[in-house]
């Protein structure tokens, strides 16, 4: 064997290789996804899309249930108020009243 057949295989082997290698790259390639195919892939078929109208439906019934609360607080404070002021001046009768009992004398 001379040196050009040496040459010549090693030729043929390296092309076959490089062809080889392109091809596999080349299939490989096409099962490859572009970003935009994640991005189109993450909001149509990501199951926390699929949750994110329950999602919204409940944080919305929390939000009006939470106003609805605020609102009760507001109504039930408001009555305490009211209570309190009763009680201040039945306390203020009771005091003249327990007065009036301590001295002997009517109340006016």
């Amino acid at each position: 064997m001379n040196g050009n057949g040496w040459w010549k295989t090693t030729a043929v082997g390296l092309g076959g290789a490089i062809v080889g290698l392109l091809g596999f790259l080349f299939l490989q390639g096409r099962e490859v996804v572009s970003a935009a195919q994640v991005s189109r892939m993450i909001q149509t078929e990501s199951p926390y899309v699929a949750d994110k109208g329950k999602i919204e439906e409940r944080a919305l019934y929390t939000a009006r249930s939470l106003d609805q609360v605020a609102s009760d607080q507001r109504e039930i404070l408001r009555e305490l108020a009211e209570l309190r002021s009763e009680m201040k001046g039945l306390a203020g009768q009771v005091s003249g009243l327990a007065e009036s009992v301590q001295t002997g004398r009517p109340r006016r």
